[in-house]
Formats: structure tokens, C-alpha cells, sequence
């Protein structure tokens, strides 16, 4: 908010120097220096409440009102939306334990790391990241990782349906792709949610990261 903090500085000392310039006053209608004079102590107001004042005014109203719509409006457009997945076994609910980190970006840059967010990662052991900018390589990982990830459980490897074209497309560096991909994970793991909270087998092996147990919290 310091940019509108500024503005308001900037616009109070304008005001205060036409209002207090006979000259400007005497250029200016009736009707244009009222109106100065209630904007003055609008901006007044509102740098007083900026201030920690406990007064609150409508102008005070309009503008938290304003800037909600403004940071709904942010995070519609730049908020990085994702999805937290765990890895179930094929014939069984049981999470795949996988220990090498995989960072793929707009299937050029690859990013394969031992390292965990930890303390003993980050300060006692050593690690091992590799570092990869090619696209031929970060597409077909991507490919092969989201093949396994996405395929149906229940068919054969050369059934119609058996791979998810639309779960994992030819290309991610189109942001509608990659918007229509991120949509259809959901859709294979609200499946999965179904199955196993209906006691029945995995349809693929992507599942959203769900604790039933109400002994386990994702805080543990």
C-alpha cells in the first residue's frame, strides 16, 4: 500500500497549496474549491486511519472494499495453483514411497535432487542436484511420469482409454493445456477419492493427498 500511501501525501499537499493560493482560489468556481476542500478531508481522514487512528469513515469502507476485489482479482490471474498427490500401488491401497525429487518446468528445465527440506539435508549431509536445461529430455520424463501416473488400472496397455491423453499432454508450455491437464488430474483423483472412501479398488494410480483416519492430521 505505499504507492497509495504516496498518492495520498502527494495529492493532500496539492490541495493544500491550491486552496491556500488566492490566485488558484480565484481561478477555481464556487463549486470546484468545495469540492477541493471535502476530497482534502476524505485524504486527511483516510491517512489518519492509515496511521493506526481507530476512526473509520466510508472512505476508510470503499477503499478495504477496494482492495479485496483488487487481491481476489490477483490471485485469480497470478496465483500458482497446485495440486498435492500421493502414489498408490495397482491392486492395492498402499502410498508408493518415492525418494528422488523431480521438478520439470514448461518441459524444458529439469530439476532431480536428493535433498529434502530439511535440517539434516540442508546443513549435515551431502546432496546430490542436477541441474538440466533440454527440452527433448524434460518432455519425455514428463511423459513417461505422467504415463504411469494417469493410466487406468483396470485396462490393458493397448485398450482404447488406457492412457489420458488430456491428463498428460504433448506439450505443457501452452498455459491452456496446462490448464486443461491440471483439470483433469482433479477429475482422476475426485475418482479415486470415491474408491477408496467406497472400500473399492484404485482406478489409477494419482490419488489427492487424503487421511481418513481422524488420528492423523496432515500436520503429522
Amino acid at each position: 500500500m505505499t504507492n497509495v500511501a504516496l498518492t495520498h501525501a502527494d495529492r493532500i499537499e496539492f490541495l493544500e497549496a491550491s486552496l491556500g493560493n488566492n490566485h488558484a482560489q480565484g481561478q477555481g468556481s464556487a463549486s470546484t474549491i468545495a469540492k477541493w476542500k471535502r476530497e482534502l478531508a476524505e485524504l486527511k481522514e483516510s491517512q489518519k486511519q492509515r496511521s493506526g487512528t481507530k476512526e473509520r469513515s466510508y472512505t476508510k469502507n470503499a477503499e478495504e472494499v477496494r482492495e479485496k476485489e483488487f487481491v481476489k482479482k490477483l490471485k485469480k490471474e497470478l496465483g500458482v495453483k497446485v495440486h498435492v498427490c500421493t502414489l498408490t500401488a495397482s491392486n492395492a491401497w498402499k502410498e508408493v514411497y518415492i525418494h528422488s525429487k523431480v521438478t520439470i518446468i514448461d518441459d524444458v528445465f529439469t530439476v532431480i535432487s536428493s535433498a529434502n527440506l530439511n535440517t539434516r539435508s540442508m546443513q549435515v549431509d551431502t546432496e546430490l542436484g542436477i541441474f538440466t536445461e533440454n527440452g527433448a529430455v524434460a518432455r519425455k520424463l514428463r511423459k513417461d511420469l505422467w504415463k504411469l501416473h494417469t493410466r487406468d488400472l483396470h485396462k490393458a496397455n493397448n485398450a482404447a482409454g488406457k492412457f489420458d491423453n488430456a491428463a498428460n499432454p504433448e506439450a505443457m508450455n501452452d498455459p491452456s493445456v496446462a490448464i486443461m491437464a491440471f483439470k483433469r488430474w482433479q477429475i482422476i483423483m475426485d475418482e479415486n477419492k470415491k474408491q477408496i472412501i467406497n472400500g473399492k479398488p484404485p482406478l489409477h494410480p494419482l490419488c489427492e493427498f487424503l487421511r481418513l483416519d481422524p488420528k492423523i492430521s496432515q500436520l503429522d
